[in-house]
């Protein structure tokens, strides 16, 4: 196993960060893994599609012929737009919502197939500003196996939000999502005003 954390001082920049996770599922998905099942599964834990683990990976699927790509991506924050423009490059790709705002006190994430993972804590942190930590674990099947575990117990609790298909098809919840989240605040405003 290996595992690399950055200390807390020595902070990277957002371009910087691109770019060592990209380097990390590069060389990831070129090490030979293919014979292993799952090998070229990426599901992503992100704060939103600005966030660095999601531009990474939409920069390495450029490069690969993504439909041998299993991608699956639990967002944080709904985006205010059509995410489907700014995760087209990913597809096929399915996309869910963890609508629990708890999860902004978790780290993001990316398990990398069955052998390698990444953590970083921006969160709560502005995407395009510094982070202070990240870990990437390689060749530890052990830590790569509790991070897919932990993202499958987050995606069944999460709500569909886009599935975009190898041809372009797109099925897109955001619109009704936004809605639904408009009526409870609209209920939670009303509530709270009755108390008050």
């Amino acid at each position: 196993m290996t595992s690399m954390t950055s200390p807390a001082n020595d902070t990277l920049q957002i371009d910087e960060k691109e770019a060592k996770l990209s380097n990390f599922i590069r060389d990831y998905l070129s090490a030979g893994y293919s014979e292993v099942a799952d090998s070229r599964e990426l599901l992503i834990v992100a704060l939103s599609t600005d966030s660095p683990v999601v531009c990474a990976v939409k920069s390495v699927m450029k490069e690969i012929d993504a439909a041998q790509a299993h991608v699956r991506m639990i967002l944080a924050t709904l985006p205010e737009d059509k995410p489907s423009d700014h995760l087209m490059a990913l597809a096929p790709i399915e996309i869910r919502w963890a609508c629990n705002t708890r999860l902004l006190d978790a780290h993001e994430q990316l398990v990398v197939g069955p052998m390698a993972c990444w953590m970083g804590d921006c969160m709560r942190r502005d995407p395009r500003k510094r982070d202070v930590f990240e870990s990437f674990t390689t060749a530890c099947p052990e830590a790569a196996g509790w991070a897919h575990v932990s993202f499958d117990r987050l995606w069944q609790a999460s709500e569909p939000l886009l599935s975009l298909g190898k041809d372009h098809e797109v099925e897109d919840h955001s619109a009704a999502l936004h809605a639904a989240l408009q009526l409870r605040r609209g209920r939670l405003n009303a509530s709270l005003s009755e108390r008050h």
